[in-house]
């Protein structure tokens, strides 16, 4: 005989009952009307809620059953909400509705979520949460974000931040200006989508690296911005954990473009100074203190450049000077903007010989300088010497209109310097006049450049 088993029981056989007990104790409201008059939405007549719906609104259920919609809340009126509950039962269509203000006498205003659906009968069912407490958050979140860009956007720097993706979610305005573009065209892309492939390479991969290893990455990088000009750029890169634990890279932009250029210009006065067969000399006007000096000051004077920077200029310059007569010739300085003389420098072991001086005032930074361009003349007055001792030999010197060559006493021609060095202690050191110079480098790139 087989045995009878016994029916497992699986759940409720009546599921409606379990739905209403959910209903009648859930967090969400439900009210339930029905249309008496499908041309009249205002004949939407209220048949049941559940506690929250009643509770939600600060009104009792007994209070709102069996009543019409703008009887129980007659603000829906003018703003039309009965009629989208007629249009659900017409046309038998569910309607969601978010962040829905409602307020009426008595009734604190609030913001509200809610779907409406169709039920049998010319019935309409509204599930609705008082979303305010979440639109509050949002509300201060919105401002909390409004107020943090207005700072980043007090920031000159370019700042930019990005999600895990390497998309740029937050701009200042600095960032947009040096990309060169608005700020709607730039979020939610990547570097991948405006600069060059070998650029973007390079960002993707310190981004990445912050990423991976949460330790800070400073690197100097190309920027080429929409115009096509490349910057130099130095990138400060962190990683920021948000609240809910999402990775953020903010990073912080310093363009040092012109600090770059004003370098290499530099190093290029720098390097034509040095070069030069002038000793120059940068003074403090106020101390009389040598601030730098170049190669050939310190050869003309034969002093070690480290021993010059520890001197006073009246060490060097002229006979007998000292700090009060420099402090006349600094006024005198300042008065004119400069200053062209010939004058007598002395050398470490005590002798003199003549210079050409040009004195320039000159301001950088708030800081007032001297410039000291001092030229040895000593031999330009040797061949002035020899000159004079010429034309006392002889009125007349032949000289060839063309080669300049001049014809000696037995009637060989020999060039200017040939001739004067054998009849004086003169030699002569060769240069190029501005008109020669230009006439020779004028096409050369490093000719251009000094003479901007």
């Amino acid at each position: 005989m087989r045995k009878a088993v016994k029916k497992e029981n699986r759940g409720p056989e009546r599921p409606e009952s379990l739905y209403a007990d959910i209903l009648a104790n859930t967090d969400t409201g439900l009210y339930v009307y029905c249309l008496e008059d499908r041309a009249d939405p205002a004949s939407l007549r209220m048949t049941d809620a559940n506690p929250a719906g009643a509770r939600l609104v600060g009104m009792k259920r007994s209070a709102m059953v069996g009543k019409r919609i703008l009887d129980i809340f007659p603000g829906l009126g003018k703003m039309g909400i009965h009629k989208k509950y007629r249009e659900v039962v017409i046309k038998q269509k569910p309607l969601r509705i978010s962040d829905f203000l409602y307020g009426q006498p008595g009734l604190k205003p609030a913001w509200y979520s809610f779907n409406a659906f169709p039920l049998p009968g010319d019935c309409v069912g509204i599930l609705f949460e008082d979303i305010t407490r979440a639109k509050n958050a949002e509300t201060a979140l919105a401002q909390a974000r409004l107020e943090l860009e207005q700072v980043l956007n007090t920031v000159g720097s370019p700042v930019f931040v990005k999600d895990r993706s390497h998309k740029w979610i937050m701009l200042n305005d600095a960032y947009c200006r040096f990309m060169g573009y608005p700020r709607a065209r730039l979020i939610g892309r990547s570097d991948h989508d405006f600069f060059p492939k070998e650029q973007a390479d390079i960002f993707h991969s310190k981004d990445e690296e912050v990423f991976r290893t949460g330790r800070e990455n400073v690197n100097e990088e190309k920027f080429t911005d929409s115009k096509g000009v490349e910057h130099a750029i130095i990138t400060t890169k962190r990683l920021f954990t948000g609240h809910d634990g999402r990775p953020f890279l903010v990073g912080v932009i310093n363009d040092i473009t012109e600090i770059r250029r004003t370098g290499r210009q530099l190093a290029l006065f720098r390097n034509l100074m040095e070069r030069s067969t002038d000793g120059f000399f940068i003074v403090d006007p106020a101390t009389g203190a040598i601030l730098d000096v170049n190669a050939t000051a310190c050869e003309n004077l034969g002093y070690s450049k480290k021993r010059l920077l520890s001197m006073k200029v009246w060490d060097v310059w002229g006979e007998g000077e000292d700090p009060g007569s420099f402090e006349k010739f600094a006024r005198k300085v300042r008065e004119k903007g400069a200053l062209l003389f010939e004058s007598r420098d002395r050398r470490r072991d005590g002798s003199f010989f003549p210079v050409e001086v040009s004195v320039t005032a000159v301001s950088h930074e708030g800081r007032e300088y001297f410039l000291a361009v001092v030229r040895d003349i000593s031999e330009r007055r040797k061949m002035e010497e020899a000159i004079r001792e010429v034309k006392t030999l002889q009125d007349l010197i032949p000289i060839c209109a063309s080669c300049k060559k001049i014809r000696s006493d037995k009637g060989y021609w020999e060039q200017v310097e040939s001739y004067f060095e054998r009849r004086s202690d003169a030699k002569f050191t060769h240069g190029l006049c501005e008109t020669c110079a230009h006439k020779l480098y004028g096409h050369e790139d490093w000719y251009k450049e000094m003479k901007r």
